[in-house]
């Protein structure tokens, strides 16, 4: 069993988060946000918008997480989400962290112990009703992080059973793609550039006994390899890390000018072409890249949402 039932959440860590919405929602279309996914962290910092690609929760669980520190660029006393916000500067893509649902945070939480890793329990508390193990974190301050434990994924795991994670989130979805369908099925992957993708795969494994789900796979003709990391629940959305070795193709010239980091977030989609349709009469600019060794064609929108959003074809569950 690996220590990720799938990702809570992908993260748009951006400076207005109702901006950041609004943009997401004119390009993809998805859902509104019911008033309940609006949520503001007074002790983080955080005015955070949990919205839904698609509505079953069992269809796809992990939400798009649109995140935006409370205080303002120059406030005295900043707290967690502006110091996080701005320790990532001047890169475009930023998160919060990387939310991974957990299936025993305890047995975890003593493995991080016995490697010595630095991290923080964070008790529950009136915020939130759960307690959350931040990896690389300093005791009671989320913005004091060491990249090096956790190769800057910024890992903050929670426990399944969490009231945010109710029993339809796990039940294999029975929904099927419907061809000339324009929606959104599921995100599938948050990826991260990193420097070294061997010794970020060793430092997980290492510290959290994480593991991939398969081998490393080169793609080629999109410059880098990457590797997906094991969930137990394959209808959520998996961590990706990659590595690139080719700054003349798109993915390289981000790494060269980003740096590592948090990068795209692919959704799958039920009908690539009927997508395509209606981005083009919503005026979404996008472009089209072409299948590669392993990766699925996709549609890249050249728009600014606070990370490159990816949307390919869904692909049947594991």
């Amino acid at each position: 069993m690996s220590i990720c039932d799938f990702l809570l959440s992908a993260d748009v860590c951006v400076a207005s988060a109702q901006t950041a919405l609004e943009r997401l929602q004119a390009a993809l279309d998805f859902p509104s946000p019911v008033p309940g996914a609006y949520a503001r962290y007074d002790e983080g910092g955080w005015d955070v918008i949990f919205a839904l690609v698609n509505k079953p929760l069992a269809a796809a669980p992990t939400r798009l997480e649109i995140i935006a520190p409370l205080d303002p660029p120059d406030a005295r006393a900043p707290r967690a989400g502006r110091r996080i916000y701005d320790a990532q500067a001047p890169r475009l893509w930023r998160t919060h962290a990387t939310v991974v649902a957990t299936p025993d945070l305890p047995a975890l939480v003593e493995r991080v112990r016995a490697a010595g890793a630095r991290h923080w329990l964070q008790p529950a508390g009136k915020e939130v009703g759960f307690d959350r193990l931040w990896i690389g974190t300093a005791q009671g301050d989320t913005a004091d992080y060491d990249g090096a434990v956790d190769s800057g994924l910024r890992l903050e795991f929670v426990p399944s059973s969490a009231a945010a994670l109710p029993p339809e989130a796990f039940r294999r979805p029975a929904d099927r793609p419907q061809r000339g369908d324009a929606g959104l099925r599921r995100i599938r992957y948050r990826s991260f550039l990193v420097d070294d993708l061997s010794q970020t795969l060793r430092r997980l494994e290492a510290v959290l006994g994480w593991t991939p789900d398969g081998p490393v796979r080169e793609e080629p003709s999109r410059g880098y390899r990457y590797a997906e990391m094991s969930l137990n629940h394959s209808h959520g959305a998996a961590l990706r890390v990659a590595e690139t070795f080719d700054p003349d193709l798109p993915v390289g010239r981000d790494y060269v000018t980003q740096g590592p980091g948090a990068y795209a977030i692919t959704i799958g989609a039920f009908d690539l072409q009927a997508m395509a349709a209606a981005l083009t009469e919503r005026g979404a600019p996008f472009h089209w890249v072409p299948a590669g060794r392993y990766e699925p064609e996709a549609i890249v929108l050249d728009v600014s949402l606070g990370a490159p959003i990816l949307l390919v074809p869904d692909q049947p569950l594991r």
